[in-house]
């Protein structure tokens, strides 16, 4: 039983709910694989790092693939603003004026909160890109620029909205 599965080991399973604004909707008829809808706040951001670049490192014998491009590409955030108002026009996600005029603020500020965190927690991570920013002078892209600290900002949103411990819910009387 599914429910079970995920209720039992990592907290509550996922509830339609917590989705409504996502786009492209993420629900399909076949669940494979850890519910990570409750993934927010379980791993620190260096474990998040680390286990994209590779998983083996945090997990033993993980057949989850290495997203190695994510520690290295550039963020693009050219298009979020239009697309939180696309979003907020089409789809009536309820984003504020204020919230859509300071998202690339917002977003640099969140960054630099979780490259402070993962300094923190992981030396060899800092030393690493301390190196990388020797080497390549100019071209060097600062780790709050790349899309890893967007994918670990997202993985750690997932789940926050449940605060309880307890649903009610409808009694079949």
């Amino acid at each position: 039983d599914e429910i079970v599965r995920f209720e039992g080991k990592n907290g509550q399973y996922s509830k339609a709910g917590e989705f409504i604004y996502d786009r492209p909707f993420l629900w399909g008829s076949k669940r494979t694989g850890p519910d990570l809808h409750r993934e927010g706040g379980r791993n620190p951001d260096s474990w998040h790092f680390k286990h994209m670049y590779n998983p083996r490192i945090t997990s033993a014998g993980s057949i989850m693939p290495r997203f190695p491009w994510l520690i290295t590409n550039k963020l693009d955030k050219t298009q979020m603003v239009d697309k939180m108002k696309l979003m907020k026009n089409y789809f009536d996600v309820p984003y504020t004026k204020a919230e859509i005029d300071s998202a690339n603020q917002w977003a640099n500020n969140q960054a630099a909160g979780i490259v402070k965190r993962i300094y923190s927690e992981a030396t060899d991570v800092k030393e690493q890109i301390e190196k990388d920013r020797a080497a390549k002078g100019a071209t060097f892209v600062p780790l709050e620029q790349r899309e890893i600290v967007a994918m670990i900002a997202y993985l750690q949103r997932l789940g926050t909205d449940i605060k309880t411990t307890q649903i009610q819910t409808a009694s079949a009387e």
